[in-house]
């Protein structure tokens, strides 16, 4: 049995502590842990792999039937078997003593919970305003215990930010970028952990994540989920928005104005966008002649514009694409144009499409309940970054991310930007048209003010290109 020596720091001083040591069986072992690390335990008794996520190193987990679940953790490597039967619970190191940091745990019985710090070597208490178990972990005998720096957040709150793409990308600039942000402007008084690239949670599972209390904030796609955001998908019709700047002003804007009852559940603290899609191809494409047939790589609202264009779209992960570019799976891809570089595929797709399509829209949010917790001074501080990070995230995008990584391709890889003539734009421009009509119809058939809501689109759009 996995016996753990520990301190109970109290909500109030009042309030007693007990010093005993503490045995855990397998049934009541830490079923939630976040903060600098987290561990999501749905197995009890052991039915499901428990997935983990920490940041730095990796562990191990085994369980009944002893299905191995790898994940990131701060110091070396560390290994945990369960089992069903109590002596086939411990924990043993492997390189090195991990180092946690939490807030939940399950301790004494699955329905127990408090917060807590979690150290291999040493517990610490992490947030002393709130209730916090600290834990000692007495290892197996016979296996050194290695020392490890306790892992410690100084602020008096403590965020979790997830975000399915990496750290790298537009959008991960944007969150570290917030999370910067916040804590200088509340002067340390909160801290926020950014987890990129999925390793907290995945596209497909971010808002869901998010009430579920799995992250404190979420950063999700919604044009990717229309069915759930149905009036944010509005933005992401071919509307002619130039940039995403001018795009991501928009949404926030209209979000801030109409209120969707998409989010009720939700405080959304951040909103941009990407710049519009645009045809990458290996060969030019002046004309629907060219474009006819043309197997292109497309996502979201895009595959209805490439239908509606006559090309034949394919959907596929992004980072498929290159391959499947140098295969001649697909002849190009529309999206934007940042991927020439980060995804080196300007050194295939030698021309670009002067015709901005659609935008994916991003939406980064707080589960309400979590929202309602924090002091008026963070909220603030929160409300002030949103219609600021619109215009930041907007321009870093268009400017830094999009405009080097022309500059990269032309340079590098003789990349051709080919216009299309006055009466070629004109053609597709109604080609396109029957698409907002179609929205209007399928919106105000659920009851949501459609018409209006485009109405208003095309307004804040002119408004927000007048003042670039």
């Amino acid at each position: 049995m996995l016996r753990i020596a520990h301190k109970l720091l109290c909500r109030n001083a009042i309030d007693s502590c007990n010093h005993k040591p503490l045995t855990l069986a397998p049934t009541s072992i830490a079923d939630e842990i976040f903060g600098a690390g987290h561990v999501v335990n749905e197995v009890n008794p052991f039915e499901k792999p428990l997935p983990a996520v920490l940041p730095g190193g990796q562990w191990t987990n085994r369980l009944s039937p002893y299905v191995p679940q790898s994940a990131h953790l701060f110091h070396g490597q560390f290994s945990v078997t369960l089992g069903r039967r109590e002596g086939e619970a411990g924990w043993r190191t492997q390189g090195g003593v991990a180092a946690f940091a939490g807030r939940r745990a399950s301790v004494g019985r699955p329905s127990a919970r408090t917060r807590y710090s979690f150290n291999a070597t040493v517990g610490e208490t992490m947030n002393r305003r709130k209730s916090i178990l600290s834990l000692v972990v007495s290892l197996a005998a016979g296996l050194p215990v290695l020392a490890a720096p306790a892992t410690s957040w100084a602020a008096d709150i403590n965020l979790t930010y997830a975000f399915f793409a990496p750290a790298g990308t537009f959008p991960g600039k944007q969150m570290a970028h917030w999370a910067e942000q916040v804590g200088k402007r509340t002067g340390g008084k909160v801290a926020v952990k950014t987890f990129p690239a999925g390793t907290l949670l995945g596209a497909r599972e971010m808002y869901d994540g998010v009430t579920k209390g799995v992250a404190d904030i979420g950063l999700g796609a919604p044009s990717y989920d229309p069915g759930r955001f149905p009036l944010t998908s509005g933005v992401s019709l071919p509307m002619g928005f130039t940039n995403a700047t001018v795009a991501s002003r928009t949404l926030w804007e209209l979000t801030k104005e109409f209120q969707p009852k998409e989010y009720e559940n939700f405080k959304v603290i951040a909103m941009f966008t990407t710049e519009p899609g645009f045809i990458q191809s290996r060969t030019a494409v002046r004309n629907a002649a060219d474009l006819n047939g043309m197997k292109l790589r497309a996502a979201g609202t895009g595959v209805p514009v490439l239908k509606a264009l006559g090309a034949a779209p394919i959907g596929m992960p992004m980072p498929e694409v290159p391959q499947a570019v140098q295969t001649g799976v697909i002849n190009g891809n529309m999206t934007s144009r940042e991927v020439l570089q980060d995804f080196k595929l300007a050194e295939t797709l030698k021309f670009v499409t002067d015709y901005p399509t659609v935008v994916v829209t991003f939406a980064a949010v707080m589960d309400r309940k979590r929202w309602e917790k924090l002091p008026a001074d963070v909220k603030k501080v929160i409300d002030e970054l949103g219609p600021e990070m619109a215009v930041w995230t907007g321009r870093y995008h268009d400017n830094d991310n999009v405009g080097g990584a022309l500059k990269w391709a032309e340079k590098q890889h003789n990349l051709k930007i080919v216009s299309l003539a006055a009466d070629e734009r004109a053609r597709w421009d109604a080609k396109l048209k029957p698409m907002e009509a179609d929205w209007i119809k399928e919106m105000s058939a659920k009851g949501l003010p459609a018409e209006r809501y485009l109405k208003r689109l095309r307004e804040l759009r002119d408004q927000f290109a007048k003042k670039q």
